[in-house]
């Protein structure tokens, strides 16, 4: 195992023909080891100290095979695994993937290391940074996964910016004669504000993606503070798109509700041009808020106040909308097929998640809160709510429509029993 406090994780690297090294007791292709950088002196042998020992096998061409290392004692019967995660890169080396070599560490310890072959998985080694991709790990993990997920979400935001444009295009340039904008189905405002922050926002991650694959790839300094980088400057640019792009599920949901509460309510939505323009202001605001995703990460604490106000503004175009709803079912003639149980279930998770936001938004509370299972049930609150229970109440909707075909009234009702208040129950819980 390492000391307790080592600042390196150590790579033993297979060489050719170092004097004084230690010898492969059963490997004919190389006979001698090295540690660099250099083991402490106080090279310490306790498994609970232990972090991560790297065995490479670098074969005459070049490439490298990794291997599972293992401590033994020296009857060799008791051996405790210290990481089990390495795989080998190529298996023209592996005769047997449970064969075993014995090696000899040195300088100055006793103990042998057992070392077994593990094969190479499909995709090598995954990623190990979490779909936030946070420096320093995600420049400093040797995992090559980790490239390809930065280059693999960079792809997917190329390409919602390409769309983005499409959305934003259609109905500005390509209404019908006479439809002006206060004309549009309300649906279209919804997913016009969500359009706008797709083009914007997903610009901004794209320059903090592109900024890791060179920091990682050609050794530019971005995030790496070893180099006088910043991680926190990655955040910021990472939140600046990673906030709004909420509101790209959840405008259009809310478009949907706004769409579909007036045919099951048997008049005008309530405050058209209001809801409307809640959309955009929406879409605004959520640009102003990306940083409470961030009050614990060590930013400068001036700034958490403004962003916490710009939080608790969010709740005035929302608030827009559900006066709406609530007025547009006032006095209504209301009827109770599938698209409008799933439309009012929307309604009553939504206020979940918007009853909870700003004590999250709040900075005592945030900093208490921050990393559980509040944070939790919030988003999936604001999701459901915002975007799958719409989601279902548009298709069942529009499904006949669409295919031609009424859908199954009774089986849609039982979805919806089954759906939303075991989601209330989960939410709860």
């Amino acid at each position: 195992g390492l000391a307790t406090g080592s600042d390196y994780s150590y790579r033993l690297t297979v060489t050719k023909e170092v004097p004084g090294g230690c010898d492969w007791s059963d490997s004919a292709i190389y006979n001698t080891a090295t540690l660099s950088p250099p083991m402490p002196e106080n090279f310490s042998t306790d498994s609970k100290n232990t972090t991560e020992l790297h065995l490479t096998w670098l074969d005459k061409s070049g490439s490298e095979t990794e291997y599972q290392l293992q401590r033994c004692d020296d009857t060799a019967a008791n051996c405790g695994v210290v990481d089990g995660n390495f795989v080998a890169l190529d298996e023209t080396l592996l005769e047997d993937a449970e064969s075993y070599s014995d090696l000899t560490v040195c300088p100055n310890t006793p103990y042998t290391y057992r070392v077994r072959a593990r094969k190479q998985p499909l995709l090598p080694d995954g990623w190990d940074t979490g779909w936030v991709g946070y420096p320093t790990l995600s420049l400093t993990t040797p995992r090559v996964g980790v490239l390809l997920f930065l280059l693999g979400f960079w792809m997917n935001g190329f390409s919602s910016i390409a769309s983005a444009i499409n959305l934003i295009v259609t109905p500005v340039t390509m209404r019908a004669p006479g439809m002006t904008p206060f004309r549009m189905p309300i649906f279209i405002w919804g997913a016009l504000g969500a359009a706008l922050i797709q083009f914007t926002s997903t610009q901004t991650v794209g320059v903090a993606l592109t900024s890791s694959v060179l920091e990682r790839a050609y050794g530019l300094t971005f995030f790496n503070p070893a180099y006088g980088g910043n991680p926190i400057l990655y955040q910021h640019l990472f939140w600046f798109y990673s906030h709004p792009v909420v509101y790209l599920f959840v405008l259009p949901g809310l478009g949907v509700i706004s769409e579909l509460l007036p045919v099951f309510s048997r008049k005008p939505l309530f405050g058209y041009k209001w809801v409307a323009l809640s959309s955009l202001a929406i879409a605004f605001v959520g640009f102003l808020v990306w940083a409470h995703h961030m009050f614990v990460s060590g930013m400068n604490d001036s700034l958490r106040i403004p962003f916490m106000m710009a939080t608790m503004l969010v709740a005035v175009p929302t608030g827009i909308k559900f006066f709406s709803w609530v007025a547009t079912l006032w006095g209504g003639k209301l009827s109770f097929e599938t698209p409008m149980l799933f439309t009012l279930g929307a309604i009553s998770v939504f206020l979940i998640g918007g009853v909870t936001g700003p004590i999250l938004g709040t900075i005592p509370t945030n900093m208490h809160l921050h990393d559980s299972y509040w944070v939790v049930g919030h988003f999936h609150a604001t999701m459901f709510g915002g975007f799958v229970f719409p989601f279902f109440a548009a298709i069942y909707y529009w499904y006949p429509k669409v295919t031609g075909h009424m859908y199954n009234e009774k089986l849609g009702k039982i979805h919806f029993w089954l759906m939303v208040p075991g989601f209330w129950v989960m939410s709860f819980g």
